[in-house]
């Protein structure tokens, strides 16, 4: 399969959990990046997958990562490792300290 962007837009965080996108429910490969070129010092922001990958089970954390303050130039994007989801995959970004900002995203499908 060739890589593609499933969906895109740019999310402005409001201090709570929001997903990315919709919940994806078809099984592939996915990978989620976001520009956070927009983050300052006292910025803390945090991303989390959740996959399910047995039927019955609810979606739960499989990979979480925080990013604080600025970025600086060289690291302005986050990007998860591919994950393979056989269920269902979602994306979803909480900024935890600092003014909300706007974070273009996209979740690339392989």
């Amino acid at each position: 399969m060739a890589l593609s962007i499933l969906q895109s837009g740019t999310l402005t965080a409001d201090g709570t959990e929001q997903q990315l996108g919709t919940t994806i429910t078809t099984a592939g490969t996915y990978q989620l990046i976001v520009d956070i070129d927009a983050m300052v010092n006292a910025d803390i922001t945090e991303f989390r997958t959740k996959v399910k990958s047995f039927t019955g089970q609810t979606s739960k954390v499989l990979f979480f990562s925080t990013y604080a303050h600025d970025q600086g130039a060289d690291g302005a994007l986050l990007i998860c490792p591919p994950i393979p989801a056989p269920i269902e995959i979602l994306f979803t970004l909480k900024q935890t300290a600092g003014t909300n900002r706007a974070y273009p995203w996209a979740i690339y499908s392989y």
